[in-house]
């Protein structure tokens, strides 16, 4: 069985998300993370021999840079949502069903001080190749290339980012209500918050990214709902209305009415307290075709110890 579109945008990049994260080691070491989720029916570079390159900066002044190592299996891992029959029939193994391959790559860096406004940033470099967003999205103009932005405060505490549990694998289908939620877990206990943010537009050189960067530039082509624009915020065309995000758990819920190749981008904020102990940030893109086969839905009931307090909601 297949629950996925029966077709994905064949000209689609290489690279449909990526995930920046890092982990708090020993003193001010951290350990960099970099996933980068595959398109495999794309003939582009080999991520296999990729090593992105993370630039360090302390507020708006460069103090460093370090290329990641891939992590085995170097030929990545498949993580196509679908049946386990129909795991040899996708892309990856030379078929047709869309397929996606998890490549990550990891290094460590120490450091020199501790501060309030460690950035670390992924510029876009891949090492021989760039990390290019697809030519075919629709809800932002021209071609530009990725750039994440995670932050850390390490004058008083130790900080992990996040881990994402749920890849960006968002395949939906065309006038059929769709949920997402990447189902972030924190290895510190901190309170998360998830917003939607604006993509960002790379720099080559680690040296000129300074205080900012440019940012992508969202479409007029066409609205989210009547008189809503699409915007980083309500980045996806959906039927009037029928649109929502949830700042607690970064769930988004939609009713998309377009076929559409949207650009979505988490930025995740961690409190310990009252205190913003860093953040970090995820891209993906957002797939809406018609489906060959309607997905399957479930229904909450019969609770034990406990009540049902909304469509999707126990306590």
């Amino acid at each position: 069985c297949t629950v996925l579109l029966s077709a994905l945008v064949s000209n689609a990049n290489h690279i449909v998300g990526m995930d920046l994260s890092y982990a708090w080691v020993s003193g001010n070491t951290y350990r960099i993370t970099l996933v980068a989720y595959g398109d495999c029916g794309v003939a582009t570079p080999d991520l296999s021999v990729a090593s992105p390159q993370i630039c360090i900066y302390n507020g708006a002044t460069s103090v460093g840079n370090i290329n990641l190592t891939i992590v085995p299996p170097t030929a990545g891992t498949e993580i196509t949502p679908v049946c386990p029959a129909s795991i040899g029939s996708t892309t990856c193994s030379g078929g047709t069903i869309p397929g996606v391959r998890r490549y990550v790559y990891s290094g460590t860096y120490t450091l020199p001080t501790t501060s309030r406004n460690w950035r670390f940033i992924f510029n876009g470099s891949m090492s021989g190749s760039s990390a290019g967003r697809a030519s075919t999205i629709t809800n932002t103009t021209g071609v530009t290339v990725m750039q994440l932005i995670d932050s850390l405060d390490n004058r008083f505490v130790n900080n992990s980012s996040p881990v994402l549990t749920v890849p960006p694998t968002p395949y939906f289908c065309l006038n059929n209500p769709n949920t997402y939620n990447p189902g972030g877990v924190d290895p510190d206990g901190d309170s998360l918050v998830f917003t939607l943010v604006r993509g960002r537009v790379a720099s080559s050189n680690c040296g000129n990214i300074g205080t900012g960067s440019s940012q992508v530039n969202y479409t007029s082509a066409f609205e989210a709902w009547p008189g809503t624009p699409i915007s980083a915020t309500t980045p996806l065309r959906v039927a009037t209305g029928d649109f929502s995000f949830n700042s607690t758990n970064g769930q988004v819920n939609f009713n998309p009415n377009f076929n559409q190749v949207a650009l979505v981008v988490y930025n995740i904020k961690e409190y310990r307290g009252d205190s913003v102990v860093g953040t970090s940030q995820r891209e993906m893109t957002f797939l809406v075709q018609p489906c060959t086969v309607t997905p399957p839905t479930g229904v909450i009931s019969s609770p034990v110890n406990g009540a049902i307090t909304g469509p999707t909601s126990f306590q």
